[in-house]
């Protein structure tokens, strides 16, 4: 890297400004599920945890705009608060909306047993960039 950015005309001193910058750079800790519904938010965090590999917290609307929670987080929501949250959340802080994919049409028939007023399945596969993939649909 350092070769290449030399070849480009990169000075010794803007390489060695920008590496330290890059270094200084703190990973994410976890994933900040950020959902009004305590009951929903507890049962997605469940989901998400089983397939991701950082842990994963909650927080409701009010607390999504705290700079401390948000520090080392990874901000993500479901599809119907995307857009509340994101004027909620400071300017530039990348949010992740999770994907939502309808149940397969082979559980619908066995469902109504398992849960016969509750949502029907809640499934997590992890995607490029470590998003998170649910479905949910109500019985």
């Amino acid at each position: 890297m350092a070769a290449k950015a030399r070849r480009l005309g990169v000075s010794e001193s803007q390489l060695r400004t920008r590496l330290h910058r890059w270094l200084s750079f703190e990973p994410p800790a976890r994933w900040l599920l950020i959902e009004p519904d305590p009951e929903l938010r507890r049962l997605v965090i469940y989901e998400m945890e089983s397939e991701l590999a950082l842990p994963v917290a909650g927080c409701s609307l009010d607390e999504c705009a705290n700079p401390a929670i948000l520090d080392r987080a990874l901000p993500c929501v479901l599809p119907s608060k995307a857009a509340n949250v994101r004027r909620l959340l400071p300017a530039g802080t990348e949010l992740t909306v999770l994907e939502i994919h309808p149940v397969a049409p082979s559980f619908r028939r066995i469902s109504p047993a398992i849960c016969p007023s509750t949502p029907k399945s809640w499934s997590a596969s992890p995607r490029a960039g470590a998003t998170f993939s649910a479905s949910r649909e109500p019985c």
